[in-house]
């Protein structure tokens, strides 16, 4: 029920200014391939794909593809 409300988005764009004003420069984060609405979102807030990584995340037994983003601040 908590999805497509903004929620998501709001709590990136609030980490986003944070971390402008603690003077980062850069961002990273590591995303499941088939998250589609994820990577969309990240892309939007400016995000980049830098690559990906095969059997990034493993949890239970089940591996899944990961898409690695970054975003330059």
């Amino acid at each position: 029920p908590w999805r497509r409300q903004g929620i998501g988005e709001a709590l990136v764009v609030r980490v986003v200014e944070r971390a402008r004003a603690l003077g980062l420069r850069r961002i990273d984060l590591e995303v499941r391939a088939d998250n589609g609405s994820a990577i969309r979102l990240y892309e939007r807030l400016g995000f980049a794909v830098e690559g990906r990584r095969a059997l990034g995340l493993c949890h239970r037994g089940v591996c899944f593809e990961t898409v690695e983003m970054g975003l330059i601040l």
